[in-house]
């Protein structure tokens, strides 16, 4: 669990980890998309979307995929901008906001993977 780690001021000095940490967030905000799209999309009636902005265009699947990849790479291009200059409390903070970006992401990915398996053993996936 060294890659998501809560440094210390003293210990943050670059800015390479955070760069990784936001490709992993890209990642698995990918996977959040296909996840959701998956469980929603072919199974409307066993899951729904609980995110009420989400909820208008998961079943647009091109538009979603645009809208949250998107967004997404927006934000964590700007952040990699900003980390340029980024003064040794920028990069703690940036470190800190990444890892509870991070957290938040693979815990939507672990219930994801969760559902998938509840879909596996009911069969519903197969039939």
């Amino acid at each position: 669990m060294n890659f998501i780690k809560f440094t210390t001021k003293s210990e943050v000095t670059t800015s390479k980890p955070i760069r990784k940490k936001l490709l992993f967030i890209l990642f698995l905000n990918i996977s959040d998309l296909l996840f959701t799209w998956l469980f929603v999309g072919k199974y409307s009636g066993i899951f729904y979307e609980a995110n009420a902005i989400a909820k208008v265009i998961v079943t647009n699947f091109p538009l979603c995929f645009f809208l949250k990849i998107s967004i997404v790479l927006l934000v964590i291009l700007y952040w990699n901008y900003r980390l340029k200059g980024a003064t040794l409390k920028g990069l703690f903070i940036s470190n800190i906001t990444a890892n509870l970006v991070l957290i938040m992401y693979i815990l939507i990915n672990v219930l994801h993977l969760f559902n998938l398996l509840v879909l596996l053993y009911t069969k519903r996936l197969l039939s």
